[in-house]
C-alpha cells in the first residue's frame, strides 16, 4: 500500500485541510510540511479505519513572513512552544518555522525536516505530508504505521 497516495487522496478533498494550508501558504516561503495530528490520525483512520477527523492543522515551514496576513475572522494566538496558532471557530493552525523547533536548536542541528522528524518522543510523530511532492516522509513513522508498533523514538 502506497500511504503518499492514500493520504493524498484524502487529504486534496479535505475543505478544512485546504483552507489551512492555503493560509499557510500565504504567510511562508519555501516549503511547507503537514505534521501532527491532522497527518497521524488521519492516517490511522485511512489505513487502520480508526475513525480519528482532525481539524488541528500543525505546518512546519521552511521561511515565516514577517507580518501575517490572515483572512476574516482568524486570530493570533501562541501555542504552548511560543509560536503563532491561527484560530477560527473550531479550527486552529499551528504554524511552526523550522528555525524555531525545540529539538533543533536543543541539539545545534541544522533546520531541516528530516532534523524535525528525528527529534519527536514517538515513531508515530515521526512523520510529515510534503506539500509540494505530495509525499509523506520519514522512514521511522512510515515503518511504525506499517507494522503497527508505535515506540519511543
Amino acid at each position: 500500500m502506497n500511504i503518499s497516495k492514500v493520504f493524498e487522496e484524502y487529504i486534496e478533498k479535505e475543505k478544512n485541510y485546504n483552507i489551512a494550508y492555503n493560509i499557510v501558504k500565504r504567510n511562508s516561503k519555501g516549503k511547507i510540511w503537514l505534521i501532527g495530528g491532522a497527518l497521524s490520525r488521519n492516517l490511522n483512520q485511512l489505513i487502520h479505519k480508526i475513525p480519528q477527523h482532525s481539524f488541528d492543522f500543525d505546518f512546519v515551514v521552511e521561511e515565516n513572513v514577517s507580518e501575517f496576513n490572515l483572512p476574516k475572522g482568524w486570530i493570533i494566538k501562541m501555542n504552548k512552544f511560543g509560536n503563532p496558532k491561527f484560530v477560527h471557530k473550531d479550527m486552529t493552525i499551528d504554524y511552526i518555522p523550522i528555525k524555531t523547533v525545540k529539538s533543533i536548536i536543543q541539539r545545534n542541528l541544522e533546520p531541516i525536516i528530516e532534523n524535525v522528524l528525528a527529534g519527536v518522543p514517538f515513531t508515530i510523530q515521526a512523520l510529515a505530508y510534503d506539500t509540494q511532492t505530495k509525499k509523506i516522509i520519514g522512514e521511522v513513522g512510515i515503518a511504525a504505521f506499517e507494522s503497527k508498533m508505535f515506540k519511543v523514538n
